[in-house]
């Protein structure tokens, strides 16, 4: 069908490319698109600030307004979003005071127990009135117009916000930077909210969102965003147990995830507000001390940082506004695809402090060993998290704005024996970005589904124990994993119910074995750690300290529950030549465990024939 001359035609666009996925952070926010890549905004930026500044007529958004701090902050917002549904009464002092050096947050002067911020702007000047005709003629000296005069210069007032009314705000800077990229208005958006959120705050996230225009597809919690990302990555094992470490700004979030088939659940989490890269003793201020000390060496100014003095503020606010590109090029060149990638960058600040500019170059080396008292109490919260027995953590994976120092982090908790040096890191991309893809594949999925499939989350059970099959040994000894046998895992622990596995396992047997006996057990799985005496030197100095002994940690298995045996024909094909010229044959093995907890198993051999059922 032809189309009139200058008409285009109308491309056809895919709607699972139209959704989005935004991680609403309280610093920060980033934007990913249906293809699960994070999209820039009309500042080229990834990583957005949440912070809206007021000057005079004008209005900022995003990362133009964190200049704004250093000399306009009574009129610049910053961390608005966990003041979302709050009352003012419920907010306490600590919370008050963390916003310094931003606008402030009182209680609104009408709305009775509402938080809100109050901005100084500039009302523009209204449009001069039109003089009637009938006095158009009249000279102005000998008959004034009866009409004021207007003002001629914008008028100043104070503007009360509500954290609704930035978030507002904010939510339709994202919605353009989104309909500029897309060029359609997007069908629908995932967002993230922290779990620890109250009823009331999501609530809250749907009406600042749908206010500014925003479809809503769901809220979906921070760490189930991330656990998105980990199913769709392509790993080389598909059951594991995943470290999953949230490092935000506001708070530390640390799950321990039992990934079993691309389904995901949860064993525990923990919370750690104090260690936030925002919070007083974390990341960022460990920098800025840093940043400080180095100035006075370099100039033989003194700067007195967090807390600072009157004339110091400002060069405070400056050394944290340069933080973030310094973090980004520090943990790029830590990354395990960084090779050939510069391990230091550069600071450089103009007229930091008394006039004097500062420049220095910082190395990652000794900016992560800045860091190794904060990773110390990171360590100890994830040995609270994970206990000491019966956990063994296949993966860690980082997170959030500073997960990018996950590397480094990651050591530490091998070097203090929270985790084992098997222990692996997840390759799931730059860690400020893993949120707003996973909204954005959640979202993907949603378009994909049928309307009836559609349902909200609910909790389904987990198997308490290991389900497996133990092939003793030919000669009744102990083999294998020391159980009196080859133990095989079929089902692993923490496995979402309903759940069915087959496996096809080798066997080398003689020539004139028809049967192989099986026994189906349920057992726990435990750590097993051994002391490794530390090596002494005959030639060792008196005075020198002695070396302390090591750990090292390794898988094994209890058995607990006898399920019962089966004896497998394995009939006469032979497939290959196994160990010593024997023949190796094949069993095929299936276990199902139902919703109720009940445990189906059956067997046979070569892969054909009837199958023998426990």
């Amino acid at each position: 069908m032809s189309l009139p001359n200058g008409k285009p035609a109308v491309a056809v666009v895919d709607e699972r490319e139209t959704v989005v996925g935004i991680n609403f952070g309280s610093a920060y926010a980033s934007i990913a698109e249906g293809k699960a890549e994070c999209i820039a905004n009309e500042d080229g930026e990834r990583q957005i600030a949440a912070a809206i500044s007021f000057n005079g007529e004008e209005m900022y958004v995003g990362n133009q307004a964190l200049p704004q701090l250093v000399k306009n902050a009574q009129n610049t917002i910053t961390n608005f979003r966990n003041f979302l549904g709050k009352k003012f009464s419920e907010i306490s002092s600590s919370e008050l005071a963390s916003l310094a050096p931003s606008a402030p947050l009182i209680q609104h002067p009408s709305l009775p127990d509402t938080p809100c911020y109050a901005v100084q702007v500039l009302i523009p000047s209204p449009t001069p009135l039109t003089t009637p005709a009938s006095l158009s003629s009249r000279p102005s000296t000998q008959h004034p117009t009866p009409l004021a005069t207007p003002r001629s210069e914008p008028m100043p007032q104070t503007r009360h916000l509500t954290p609704h009314d930035a978030a507002v705000l904010f939510f339709k800077s994202l919605h353009q930077s989104v309909m500029d990229f897309l060029g359609v208005k997007p069908r629908g958006v995932v967002i993230t909210v922290p779990a620890w959120f109250a009823d009331i705050q999501r609530e809250a996230v749907k009406e600042a969102a749908k206010e500014a225009g925003i479809n809503i597809l769901q809220l979906l919690e921070e760490d189930t965003a991330a656990a998105a990302v980990l199913v769709d990555a392509p790993v080389e094992q598909a059951d594991r147990t995943t470290l999953l470490v949230d490092w935000g700004a506001t708070d530390v979030n640390i799950n321990l995830l039992s990934i079993r088939a691309g389904l995901v659940h949860s064993l525990g989490s923990k919370r750690v507000a104090e260690l936030g890269t925002a919070q007083p003793g974390s990341i960022d201020e460990t920098l800025v001390k840093y940043f400080a000390k180095e100035f006075a060496k370099k100039t033989g100014e003194a700067l007195q940082v967090c807390p600072p003095t009157p004339s110091t503020t400002r060069a405070q606010i400056k050394l944290f506004l340069s933080l973030p590109h310094i973090k980004r090029s520090l943990t790029a060149s830590s990354s395990p695809s960084s090779s050939g990638k510069p391990t230091s960058t550069q600071i450089s600040i103009e007229s930091l402090h008394a006039g004097l500019d500062f420049s220095a170059p910082v190395n990652r080396t000794r900016a992560f060993g800045l860091f190794t008292p904060v990773f110390e109490r990171l360590a100890a919260a994830v040995k609270d998290l994970i206990g000491n027995e019966g956990v063994w953590v296949d993966s860690v994976a980082w997170v959030g704005g500073g997960g990018g120092a996950g590397s480094t982090a990651s050591q530490v908790l091998v070097s203090t024996g929270v985790l084992g040096e098997h222990t692996k890191e997840e390759e799931i991309g730059q860690a400020e970005e893993v949120l707003a893809k996973g909204c954005a594949l959640h979202a993907r999925g949603i378009i994909d589904l049928a309307e009836e499939m559609k349902v909200d989350a609910v909790d389904v059970g987990v198997t308490a124990k290991t389900v497996g099959v133990l092939v003793p040994a030919a000669d009744g000894g102990e083999d294998g994993d020391g159980e009196g046998g080859t133990w095989i895992p079929i089902i692993p622990t923490a496995t979402p119910l309903p759940a069915k596995r087959a496996v096809k396992i080798p066997v080398t047997a003689d020539a004139g074995t028809l049967t192989l006996p099986l026994e189906f057990w349920e057992a726990s799985n435990v750590v097993q750690t051994k002391i490794i005496p530390a090596e002494v030197y005959s030639d060792a100095e008196e005075d020198e300290e002695p070396a302390e002994p090591t750990e090292e940690k390794a898988r094994g298995v209890k058995k607990e529950t006898y399920l019962g045996g089966l004896d497998v024909a394995l009939g006469a094909g032979v497939v290959v030549k196994g160990k010593k010229g024997k023949p190796e044959k094949s069993v095929e093995i299936v276990v199902e465990v139902g919703v109720d907890g009940k445990v189906g198993v059956k067997a046979r051999g070569g892969g054909a024939g009837d199958w023998s059922v426990v």
